[in-house]
């Protein structure tokens, strides 16, 4: 309701109530949330014209609604405008917000040079190693992402199910079945609950193996681990049958799927159509 925020910001400033620095951060973050950045950058203006002084909180602000619009520059920007200023430090807030940025863009080069400064200056969290992680996925360096999950846990910092989800999508993309169930076993071994973005990924890795039984497995083990699959997961399932040639296994996961009162979307429907196209099943 950024409209109605902006209504009583205005009525506020009417009654001659003098906005702060936690009134603006406010509506700042409203922009950020919004994904009006411009919008975003006037309020900074307005605010540092008001004579408010800029806080870790407000500059922060300002680099994550950056890093939605995936603009690192302005970002970066930001970033040395914060340097400069001896009055504020950078968190890990700050720092995991650029990191985002920069692996957002692709910029491994940046991302990498941040993860370093971080290291000099302060103790990264989770977050930090997650977008790391993310960061070496992304570029297919599987070797380097795990390296970095061990420094991770040697310094005390348990990974968690997203971390996980970032590896076993790495494993996808280049193919790598054997080190994904290693990956998972070791997340199970941790009492990591897997979601259904786990197990979507898993029925992707399994279906590129042309491992249609393992697969299929998935979905009864979502079910004896009380996790409801959902549409990604069915629609992942539907897919690896449909690829095997097996129309018939395709149609008896969408049954289940109507029975469990899940709706697909249009790539369901896409993917079931032409399964049945070419399986000849017109009717």
């Amino acid at each position: 309701m950024l409209r109605k925020a902006f209504e009583t910001f205005e009525e506020m400033k009417g009654k001659g109530l003098m906005a702060n620095d936690v009134t603006y951060g406010c509506v700042l973050d409203a922009c950020v949330r919004a994904g009006k950045i411009e919008m975003a950058k006037e309020v900074f203006q307005t605010m540092q014209e008001d004579g408010i002084a800029v806080n870790t909180i407000l500059y922060t602000t300002m680099i994550k609604g950056y890093s939605k619009t995936k603009n690192l520059p302005a970002a970066l920007e930001i970033f040395r405008t914060m340097r400069a200023d001896s009055s504020v430090q950078p968190n890990n807030v700050t720092y995991n917000s650029l990191l985002d940025c920069a692996v957002r863009c692709d910029d491994l080069k940046t991302a990498d040079e941040l993860f370093q400064d971080m290291q000099t200056l302060m103790k990264p969290d989770l977050i930090s190693y997650s977008t790391i992680i993310k960061r070496h996925c992304r570029c297919q360096d599987l070797t380097k992402a795990l390296k970095i999950l061990q420094e991770m846990k040697n310094v005390g910092i348990l990974p968690d199910e997203v971390l996980f989800n970032s590896l076993l999508d790495g494993c996808a993309k280049t193919g790598a079945l054997d080190l994904a169930k290693e990956v998972y076993r070791e997340m199970r071994n941790m009492s990591i609950k897997p979601s259904n973005v786990t197990y979507s990924i898993l029925i992707k890795l399994y279906g590129k193996g042309r491992q249609i039984e393992r697969a299929l497995d998935i979905l009864e083990e979502m079910k004896q681990n009380n996790v409801a699959p959902g549409m990604i997961v069915y629609t992942c399932l539907i897919q690896t049958c449909i690829r095997s040639r097996q129309i018939h296994r395709a149609l008896q996961v969408y049954a289940d799927m109507k029975k469990s009162h899940v709706k697909g979307d249009h790539v369901t429907f896409n993917t079931l159509v032409n399964g049945c196209v070419y399986g000849r099943q017109l009717d």
